[in-house]
């Protein structure tokens, strides 16, 4: 099981991977809430499955249409955007195999 190493370099927070080594900073001060980033870094890698269920369930919570879009649908908003020229090139670029 992968549990992430926390140091404290100049003040600021990091943790390590013990499988890999590498280290990360946290971007905080706080102890508390680099113990908290960390949990969360460790949880990560060990429900990786899980993480996908919460990000659907974020968004649909925002926006339920997000979950049900399709690549098409991003594609056409896409061309829909920017001058006449870029919707143009957009679009020739989208209809390629």
């Amino acid at each position: 099981m992968k549990t992430f190493r926390l140091f404290r370099r100049n003040g600021i927070f990091y943790a390590e991977d013990p499988v890999t080594r590498k280290q990360k900073s946290l971007r905080t001060r706080d102890r508390a809430e680099a113990e908290r980033l960390a949990f969360h870094g460790h949880e990560a890698s060990r429900q990786p499955h899980l993480n996908l269920q919460i990000a659907r369930g974020y968004l649909a919570g925002t926006n339920p249409d997000l979950t049900k879009r399709t690549w098409l649908d991003v594609m056409q908003h896409l061309e829909s955007t920017g001058s006449a020229s870029s919707q143009i090139r957009k679009n020739w670029a989208t209809k390629m195999p």
